[in-house]
Parts: C-alpha cells; structure tokens; sequence
C-alpha cells in the first residue's frame, strides 16, 4: 500500500537534518583480525584512544583522551591482549613497554611510569591534581625496589623508606608537613630491627624503644616535650616487664616499681611499689605479690602534737559529750 504525502508533509521532512550514525571505533582489520591503525570515540564523536593492532593485539603508540578533549595517558604496547585493566584508569596493563605518562583531567601531570612487559619496572612518579610531585619511587617486575619518597601537597618530604623486593628494609624516616623529622627507625626482612624513635617537632626526643625481628625487646623511654624524662623501663617479647620508673614534668620521681608478667597483681607489679608526691615526699608504699596481694606499707602521718596534748579530754561539738583525748576520739 502506498502511503501518500500531502505537499506541506513531504517539505517538512526533507528540511529535518541528515541523521549520521555515531561511529564508536574505526579500525583496520586483515582476516576479520584487527590490523593497522585504531580509533575510538566517545557518543558526542570526540576522540577517545588512538593506535595500532598487530595481529589482533595492542602494539606501538597508544593515545587515551578525556572526553574534554585532554590527553589522559599516553605510552606504547608490545603484544597487548587488552587485559589486566587498571581499577583507576580503566586502561589495560598487559603489554605495556617502555615510558608511560597519565594526566589529570585539567592537563596537569598524574603519573609518569616505566613498564617492562605490562609491569612497572623503572623509575615511577605521582602527581597531585595540580602537578605538584607526591611520590617518587622504584620498581622492578611490578614491585617496589629501591627508595620510596612522598610529599604532601606544598612538595614537602614527608617520608622515605627503602624497599628491597617489595619487602621493607633498612631506614625509614617520616616527617611533620614542617619537613621536620617525626619518626626514625629500621627495618630487616620487612620486620623492625634496632632502636625506633619518635620526635617532637621542636626537635626533643619524644620517644625510644628497641626491636628484634619485629618485636619490642629491650629499653623503651618517653619524654616531655621539654626533654624531661617522662617513663623508662624494660620490655620482653612485646611486653613491659622488669623495672619500671616514671616521672613529673619538673623531672621528679612519681612512680617507682617491677613488672612482672607472671603476676597476678593489678598491672603486674610485683615487690614493692613507691609513689611520691610532686614535692619528693612519700606518698604510698604498696607490696605486690605474685598471687595477687597487695599490702599497704604506707607510712603513717606523725602528729605535730604531743602523745599529753593528743590524750587531754575534750567535749564534742555536736553531742556535747566528753571523749578521752584525740587519739580516743
């Protein structure tokens, strides 16, 4: 049946505009296999990738865009098969050889990297969102190895560490946003090993402590931020045991004691416990045993007033009675 057009119908359409279909890859191809040049695009028919197939695989110069038109990464293939794509980019790793760089959306630098074989391998950079440097560090076949430095977002050293095999070892240090230095310490076989210390960021020593094979072993001391010693005593496979001491600000004895992991004591005190006062004075005398006792040994106060004066009568305020003398009392 043929469908008739009135005059003013068949004008309208031939005015609407000739619809093109949107092309999403244009690519050459030998036996069905792709071969030669490819493009992508993005629905609006911005460029999206551009590069070459050998044989169906990733090779050569590849070029990612953003649908803003900026480059997002750019680098070369050898035998790409399209997989193993990144969780943040969302572009294939395998295959990717020699010098890679990524960019932001607004142009700025993201990350320069080196691959071998589709895995990091070489000297790799980071890049905040306005191309200030974050990272620098090294890999090989896709793990860390060698110096590992970050900076915060004014391209300050906030870190550095060294990694051999994807494993930490040797000096780590970490830094205040100051570029002062916060943490020193060492590792071996991922594990730490030696003295680890802590800063102020006026530069005192906040704290120490000593490791074997990743655990606390040995002296631990904390400190004011004045330098006064605030605690020191032992530790033995990850736990504070032996003598124990802590101090007041103004540097004077505030506790004094043992500790003994096998005791039952509150806080595992074992022998006798000593506090002082801020002035020095004595303040309490505890004997802890193993079992869990504790027996207080503080001194008595001693009065200013004689054994006769304390022992005279007096009448009670409240009930008007007579007791016999204070001590009765």
């Amino acid at each position: 049946q043929k469908i008739k057009l009135s005059n003013k119908k068949l004008k309208e359409e031939e005015a609407k505009p000739m619809v093109n279909p949107k092309i999403a890859e244009q690519y050459e191809q030998i036996n069905s296999i792709k071969n030669g040049s490819y493009k992508s695009y993005y629905n609006d028919g911005r460029l999206k990738s551009e590069g070459t197939f050998l044989n169906g695989l990733y090779n050569g110069a590849w070029i990612y865009y953003y649908s803003n038109g900026n480059v997002k990464a750019k680098g070369s293939f050898i035998s790409g098969d399209g997989t193993d794509v990144s969780e943040i980019s969302g572009l294939p790793r395998n295959g990717r050889d020699g010098f890679w760089i990524f960019k932001h959306d607004n142009g700025k630098m993201n990350q320069e990297s080196n691959y071998l074989k589709g895995k990091l391998n070489g000297g790799f950079k980071d890049y905040n969102n306005v191309g200030v440097l974050t990272e620098e560090s090294f890999y090989k076949n896709g793990v860390l190895d060698g110096k590992l430095v970050k900076y915060n977002n004014q391209a300050i050293k906030i870190s550095e560490a060294n990694f051999i095999n994807g494993i930490a070892e040797g000096e780590e240090k970490i830094y205040y946003d100051s570029g002062k230095l916060k943490i020193q310490r060492s590792y071996k076989q991922g594990k730490l090993d030696g003295v680890a210390k802590a800063f102020y960021e006026n530069g005192n020593l906040e704290e120490s402590s000593s490791y074997v094979n990743g655990i606390e072993n040995g002296v631990s001391k904390d400190y004011y931020e004045n330098g006064n010693i605030k605690l020191e005593g032992l530790t033995k496979n990850g736990k504070a045991h032996g003598a124990c001491k802590s101090y007041f600000e103004n540097g004077k004895l505030q506790y004094s004691g043992t500790i003994d992991t096998n005791s039952l004591a509150e806080g595992h005190f074992v022998g006798e416990l000593l506090a002082y006062n801020e002035d020095g004075s004595l303040k309490s005398k505890i004997i802890a045993y193993k079992d869990g006792r504790l027996e207080d040994l503080t001194p008595k106060p001693e009065s200013k007033l004689s054994k006769t004066e304390m022992s005279k009568p007096y009448k009670c305020k409240c009930c008007k009675s007579t007791i016999n003398g204070i001590l009765d009392g």
